[in-house]
Formats: structure tokens, sequence, C-alpha cells
């Protein structure tokens, strides 16, 4: 059967990366997203012959996005960038490309849904990881200022939201950067 009559391809493909999300395979979930659109495009809504909204594009590469799927699309590539920060095989340089390049996928996230909390937590989490390096380098006043913005966004995240937990325990646990020893 034809599953794009019942539901358009790309919520299916952020559906799938959630679930993988889940199971802990943050690559393989990247890997089915796919390349998303960049954030200039604008979408265009319009009907299908059963009177269904059908959201596309002006560029045609990029049809059959429906807005409400990119947020978590974007998240999930922010989880994924930032999870390869732990590998032990690391150098610190790529550790602060991903957790930039995390943060900056947080941020389309929040261009796209601005109560998307999780995003806001996610973005947190990328910034203290930056701020670590800078302490790490021992320009306390850069890794401060990094970390006063992660406190700042956790603390954005409301007391009813479903991530509210997570922000609490991130910001319970976040300890302020240390110079090197």
């Amino acid at each position: 059967s034809d599953i794009g009559f019942f539901v358009d391809p790309f919520t299916l493909r952020v559906w799938t990366a959630e679930v993988l999300a889940w199971l802990g395979r943050f690559e393989q979930a990247r890997e089915t997203l796919g390349p998303l659109p960049p954030p200039d495009v604008q979408m265009l809504a319009q009907l299908a012959d059963d009177g269904r909204p059908i959201i596309r594009n002006r560029r045609a590469r990029y049809k059959g996005y429906p807005p409400r799927s990119l947020p978590a699309a974007w998240g999930i590539r922010g989880e994924a960038s930032l999870r390869k920060c732990g590998a032990k095989d690391i150098t610190p340089e790529k550790k602060f490309a991903l957790a930039e390049q995390a943060r900056q996928e947080a941020d389309e996230s929040l261009k796209l849904d601005i109560l998307d909390h999780e995003a806001l937590v996610l973005w947190a989490r990328a910034t203290a990881v930056m701020a670590n390096h800078f302490a790490d380098k021992n320009d306390m006043p850069a890794a401060q200022r990094l970390y006063d913005a992660a406190v700042a966004k956790l603390k954005e995240v409301p007391p009813d939201s479903l991530s509210a937990a997570n922000a609490r325990l991130f910001l319970e646990n976040l300890k302020p950067p240390q110079p090197p020893r």
C-alpha cells in the first residue's frame, strides 16, 4: 500500500528518526532524516484533491516538509551532534565544533517552534560543553559568559513543561567552569 497517502514521507522519516533516537541510535537517526531545508525556504500550504492541506515550498527539491515536523528533525540532528562529543578519541577542537553545531541545530528548531523546550535544554547542554572548552584553554571570561548563557536558557523552560525535569536536573548538575589545573 502507498503509505504516502496517509502521511507525508518527511513526517514518516521524522517519526522513524525519533524511534531511532529513543533507541540511542542517533547517527542512524541523522542519516534517516537526510538533508533538511535551509531556514530561508518559505513553506507554502496547498490543498490536495481531497481537501487535505499539503505543505510545499518554493524549491522543488524540498517538497513535502510539513512545518510541525521540522523542529523535531532539527532537534534530533542537534542531539546526534552533541552525542558525538562524548566519543573517547575526539580532539578538543572537534568536540567544540560538534557542540557549536548542536547549538546551531537547536537554534534552528527554536526558530521554527519557540515553544520547543527540549531544544532549549539541548542548546544549554551544547553551550555548557563550549564553556568547558574555553575553561580548558584558561579563557575564563568566555567560559563564564557561555556558562551564564546556558543557565539563563535553562531557566527559560517553564516549570509546567514536559522538559522541566530535564532542565532542572541538568541545571542542578551543571558546574561552573573551572580553570585547568
